[in-house]
């Protein structure tokens, strides 16, 4: 399928409320950047993850930068449109759920969530509301990973939708000293031996890696009439891709591997909250 036909859909993404999020990572730069990327021939989709809360989708209409316009906004998602070009991103509202048993991305939510210990809990509270729920870089436990016996009861009981089949933070390799993409070859092989969902993800930290690893259903199979409809339509296509279709890996940067570690690392949160521009609390609720 060529690529002008597919929708570009970027479901796993960190703003400065993150922990671990790059001090870069603010309303503007990733909205030029979501704009830039993933709005190309079609309305792009963009879920901003954020670590236990969900505060940027919530004060979303009040952290609005200039030169971009929300022409609707509802409990799932919001449409915002460049007044400059007349594109439009799609945004979903989402949260990745950041325990220590085990990471999961629930997305198209409705509403606030309470973050529980066991990935279990969270999972079940996300399908209650109808959201689309992600395994995070399952068998990378060392970066909260739920592991195989979570997953497994996950699958078994049919209480997620899919896996991260690549996470683009899982995929630098120093010789000697480090491999995180085992992690990525091992949620591959267990998709394929359980017949699994899996897309790519980008977990980016920095905005201008939200294309790191997307996901790419085909124009046909997005209904973008309602809130309800594009969510449940974005379900369906996540539920019967099998890793690794409908797969993408692009910096459009061109920066390589390390680079972008090392870029990402330098402008942390724990180290540039010191920072002079640094306002923001993580979490915190606008006023």
């Amino acid at each position: 399928m060529r690529a002008n036909n597919r929708i570009k859909v970027s479901l796993h993404n960190h703003t400065e409320y993150s922990s671990y999020s790059c001090v870069y990572s603010k309303t503007p730069p990733i909205f030029r950047e979501a704009f830039k990327q993933l709005c190309e021939s079609h309305p792009g989709i963009l879920a901003i993850t954020d670590n236990n809360n969900d505060v940027f989708y919530r004060n979303l209409q009040k952290i609005i930068p200039e030169g971009y316009t929300i022409e609707e906004y509802s409990p799932r998602s919001a449409i915002i449109r460049e007044d400059k070009t007349g594109k439009i991103l799609y945004l979903l509202h989402a949260i990745e759920f950041h325990e220590p048993k085990g990471h999961l991305l629930g997305i198209g939510i409705t509403m606030s969530l309470r973050p529980y210990s066991d990935p279990r809990d969270n999972a079940k509270q996300v399908r209650d509301i109808g959201g689309i729920v992600l395994a995070a870089h399952p068998l990378a436990v060392p970066f909260g990973g739920c592991g195989k016996q979570t997953l497994d009861y996950l699958v078994n009981n049919d209480l997620i939708d899919g896996i991260e089949g690549f996470n683009a933070l899982c995929r630098l390799r120093i010789p000697f000293l480090f491999d995180a993409q085992k992690y990525n070859d091992m949620a591959k092989q267990y998709a394929q031996e359980r017949g699994v969902a899996a897309v790519s993800c980008s977990d980016s930290r920095h905005p201008k890696h939200i294309v790191d690893g997307i996901f790419l259903p085909e124009v046909s199979e997005i209904d973008f009439s309602t809130s309800e409809k594009l969510i449940e339509s974005i379900r369906k296509a996540i539920r019967k891709t099998k890793y690794p279709d409908n797969y993408h890996d692009r910096n459009r940067e061109k920066y390589n591997k390390l680079v972008n570690f090392a870029r990402t690392v330098i402008f942390l949160d724990k180290l540039g909250r010191r920072l002079p521009w640094r306002k923001k609390v993580k979490g915190e609720i606008l006023k």
